[in-house]
């Protein structure tokens, strides 16, 4: 039995001291010696920081590299009525810019099905972008009596696709053309 546990033996009355005695007799001096003696317990597996039942604390998130998707220069253009960049497959605007009470964003979701199609259409003809001497859709424009809509996947990354909606009577088609390319190619995504 070890030192420490006789001693607490002795202390609680359970057992008797070494030289006949009870425990009583015990003094203070002679409990902190033993307990200075005693080897520290030690663990082999590290002791819980943490109640078991505590949920574990959320790893960091990996930090996100900045993306750019500012596509305002496209406002400064003649006729602008609003942009969007959209994602393709869900129809969700990522940036918007507009002017006056056309809802671009919804008419950027409506558009993406225009846009998937056209893409289909083209891809299956031969212009897929993967092969040898391959087409692909640069941009597409739709022409109504009072506006001009143009789409125009990124080459980057075609999942992704600039949406402008200019008024027909002050917009310049070529102009606007190269605004979107210009802006396309500032963006980071």
């Amino acid at each position: 039995m070890s030192k420490l546990k006789r001693l607490l033996q002795m202390l609680s009355g359970e057992g008797s001291r070494p030289g006949g005695g009870t425990g009583d007799d015990v003094r203070k001096d002679d409990v902190r010696e033993e307990a200075v003696r005693e080897e520290p317990v030690r663990s082999e597996a590290p002791l819980p920081t943490e109640a078991p039942d505590a949920p574990a604390a959320p790893a960091a998130a990996p930090e996100a590299a900045p993306m750019n998707l500012d596509i305002s220069e496209l406002a400064k253009l003649g006729g602008f009525a609003g942009s969007c960049l959209v994602d393709l497959e869900t129809g969700i605007a990522l940036a918007v810019e507009q002017r006056g009470a056309l809802d671009i964003g919804s008419a950027g979701t409506a558009n993406s099905a225009v846009l998937h199609s056209v893409l289909r259409s083209a891809s299956g003809q031969g212009s897929d972008e993967d092969a040898e001497g391959a087409d692909p859709v640069e941009d597409v424009l739709i022409t109504l009596g009072k506006q001009f809509h143009l789409m125009r996947p990124l080459r980057r990354n075609p999942e992704i696709f600039l949406y402008l909606v200019l008024d027909r009577s002050e917009a310049n088609l070529g102009m606007a053309r190269m605004a979107m390319k210009s802006v396309e190619e500032q963006l980071d995504i």
